[in-house]
């Protein structure tokens, strides 16, 4: 019970990461009903989405850009995967005794949380920014900045930002206030002194829109895999939509396009056995 209360205030603005997110598979078809309780408990696969836990591995996130930046943690030396940990904006980690342990060997259950304060939330904002497109040098970079006072974006095409994020000696913090938090919509109260870039810590996919008081406005990549919009000086209502019909339209043409590899294959089977008989 811990474990599953340990979001409280900060639930949906800060992450868990269990050592034990990606074992489901070892659970297939486990007559143990008590390892299966203690799996959901240790925040296997996605059983913490019921109780709107976000952890790092889980579902909406399992995009390639974000299993590289998962992989990276535990192979970074342990300053750099600090780094990435509190870019990801993992608050608590929760672990124990090896999975396999547990699974296969009868190892205690017991659960420990540890706590890291340092964590970006999941939503902040930022008044510097660098420019790049080369995803290894996106990396690179990222992992070189302070990540509380820049970001990494990479351009979009036939899109401009109308100002610089210029370094400063001294930049001010912006404010940001969550009022709506759904599957497909993110509403924000976002307030800057300077023109500033909001970064989301949610994954960056097609589909996705926003609005700044209304007016719509592009979703730029950030720190890799993450979403960002730029907004002026001053307080907005920033919303984030996600437009189904794109993804729909996606599926429809990844349907059709089976369809038609399945008919050519069919088309030559039927070709090979025509010059077989004659």
């Amino acid at each position: 019970d811990n474990v599953l209360q340990i979001g409280g205030d900060h639930t949906g603005e800060y992450r868990v990461y269990s050592l034990y997110g990606g074992k489901q598979q070892w659970l297939y078809a486990n007559p143990d009903g008590s390892l299966v309780e203690w799996a959901t408990t240790a925040g296997v696969g996605d059983s913490w989405l019921p109780h709107r836990i976000h952890q790092i591995w889980q579902g909406g996130q399992k995009l390639m850009r974000y299993t590289i930046l998962y992989d990276l943690l535990g192979s970074l030396p342990p300053e750099k995967a600090e780094k990435l940990a509190d870019i990801l904006g993992i608050r608590y980690v929760v672990g124990g005794e090896p999975a396999e342990s547990v699974y296969w060997r009868n190892a205690q259950r017991q659960l420990k949380i540890a706590e890291r304060p340092n964590a970006l939330p999941r939503a902040f904002v930022v008044e510097q920014w660098i420019f790049e497109s080369d995803e290894h040098r996106i990396l690179n970079t990222l992992m070189e900045q302070n990540p509380r006072l820049a970001a990494v974006v990479e351009p979009l095409a036939h899109e401009t930002v109308p100002f610089s994020g210029e370094l400063s000696a001294h930049p001010s913090q912006g404010k940001v206030q969550w009022v709506a938090d759904e599957p497909n919509r993110i509403k924000l109260e976002i307030s800057a002194a300077k023109p500033s870039l909001l970064i989301l810590n949610d994954a960056w996919y097609p589909g996705w829109k926003s609005l700044v008081d209304g007016i719509s406005q592009p979703v730029f990549r950030v720190n890799y895999h993450f979403r960002g919009v730029f907004f002026a000086s001053g307080r907005h209502d920033v919303e984030l939509v996600f437009s189904q019909w794109q993804f729909r339209a996606g599926m429809w043409v990844s349907l059709a396009g089976v369809a038609i590899l399945g008919l050519m294959m069919r088309a030559d089977l039927f070709l090979k056995r025509i010059s077989i008989d004659h």
